[in-house]
């Protein structure tokens, strides 16, 4: 399976990466990372690809283990 994992994915160069990999590259999935989950709606409302929406803080320590899990 192919996911591309884009932080900080709610606005800004997060928003623009995933906009632009969704239009570019083949892939079964693109997780969305970020800590606004109405802001990570938004942006995978703008993709043609699946997306998983993970409302998640990445500088909180706690995130490092929970990210790992899902990727595992």
């Amino acid at each position: 399976m192919e996911i591309a994992v884009i932080t900080g994915a709610s606005s800004g160069l997060g928003r623009a990466y995933a906009q632009r990999i969704d239009q570019k590259l083949e892939l079964d999935e693109i997780w969305l990372i970020a800590r606004r989950e109405e802001k990570l709606q938004e942006t995978a409302d703008l993709l043609t690809h699946k997306s998983r929406i993970i409302p998640m803080d990445l500088t909180d320590p706690e995130s490092a283990p929970a990210l790992k899990k899902m990727l595992e």
